[in-house]
Parts: structure tokens; C-alpha cells; sequence
């Protein structure tokens, strides 16, 4: 990763674009960053969540959890994920979702 910001930024420079090259420097600098903080204990929370919202079974077998409630303590909270699956039901007693109900479209 470090190797293709170099290769850019260095395009960059030579083609003048002082501008760019302070935006990729920027962004070369958080993304090492980002990568430094990942760690085998995030990943596997990381699993946990991606695999566990599609197939919980699936990913207690593959995470080696033995029990939903260990699988369900590695889940990330994530509000939009769970606002999105409250929108998505729709409003009370209807087969409107929300969006439909605020704006009235079908």
C-alpha cells in the first residue's frame, strides 16, 4: 500500500500537482495509521459481525463459538445497520416503509 502512495505521490510531483500531493501524503499518513490499529482480536470481531448478520450458524462454526451469546458479544454495534433493519419493516400495521410514509411515495 505504502509502495503505490509512493508510486502516486511521485507522479504528482512530477507533474506539479502540489495540491495532490499533500491530499495523498494525507491520506497515505491515515491509512498507515488505520493499519497499525488492526489487530487479530479486531478481525475476528469484524467476522463476528459481517458473517453473524447473514448466517449466525455459519459463523459459530467458522469463528469457533460454541455458543450464540459468545458470538453475540463479538457482534460490533452498528446504529445505521440497526436503524436501517427498523426502516426496512416498515411502518407499524402497514406494508409502507418508513421513507414511503415521510414522503408518500409508493
Amino acid at each position: 500500500m505504502e509502495a503505490r502512495y509512493d508510486a502516486k505521490i511521485a507522479a504528482m510531483q512530477a507533474a506539479g500537482d502540489v495540491a495532490e500531493v499533500d491530499r495523498l501524503r494525507r491520506f497515505k499518513a491515515d491509512d498507515v495509521s488505520l493499519l497499525k490499529r488492526i489487530t487479530q482480536h479486531w478481525l475476528r470481531h469484524k467476522f463476528a459481525t459481517d458473517v453473524g448478520r447473514q448466517d449466525p450458524v455459519a459463523a459459530m462454526r467458522q469463528g469457533g463459538w460454541r455458543d450464540s451469546r459468545s458470538l453475540a458479544g463479538y457482534l460490533i454495534e452498528d446504529a445505521e445497520y440497526q436503524r436501517a433493519l427498523i426502516e426496512q419493516r416498515g411502518a407499524p400495521g402497514t406494508n409502507l416503509t418508513q421513507r414511503e410514509v415521510k414522503d408518500g411515495s409508493k
